[in-house]
């Protein structure tokens, strides 16, 4: 009997995770131990990564924007996954896109979970969003700069398991 094309793509289907961000922001105050925006749980032995970029006309050293933390034990797929299965990550990068071609990211580990350590305020060389001077300067959740930084910009992330092949039509999901 002759495999269907069906069957040949469920046989070529691998494992992968869809990390999907609530819709709506919670209080930088809520439990998420996985979560995108807000202020990483960062252990204290561990400093904000720094990097040069050009913010304006100067290479400058500056603290790099957190952007996420995965709390590693709510990722399922713990048999096939690269990752350890237990720890979190944290994922820094530059907010300055333009002119660099690739910014300057971090990701750091610790083996500890989400929820190990308290919430790390961000230091005083944060790298401004937008320019160094005037009203166009925001510092991420400085809160004397930021009303946003006292009520919203952090959001749990879900994951769900699933599997995904590539056809001739583009890549699917199963």
């Amino acid at each position: 009997m002759a495999r269907s094309e069906r069957d040949e793509l469920e046989e070529s289907a691998l494992p992968a995770v869809l990390v999907r961000r609530s819709d709506l922001p919670v209080p930088l105050t809520h439990p998420a131990r996985s979560f995108f925006g807000g202020l990483p749980r960062l252990p204290p032995q561990f400093e904000w990564p720094t990097a040069e970029v050009r913010a304006n006309v100067e290479l400058e050293r500056v603290a790099l924007t957190f952007v996420a933390q995965i709390d590693l034990a709510e990722v399922p797929g713990a048999k096939w996954s690269p990752l350890p299965k237990r720890g979190t990550l944290y994922f820094f990068c530059s907010s300055v896109f333009v002119g660099e071609g690739r910014p300057p990211c971090r990701v750091l580990y610790s083996p500890k979970d989400g929820g190990a350590y308290p919430e790390r305020a961000p230091p005083p060389d944060l790298m401004p969003l937008v320019g160094t001077d005037g009203d166009a300067q925001v510092k991420w959740l400085d809160p004397t700069l930021d009303f946003h930084s006292k009520v919203e910009f952090k959001y749990p992330l879900s994951f769900r398991l699933f599997r995904d092949f590539y056809s001739p039509r583009g890549y699917c999901r199963r």
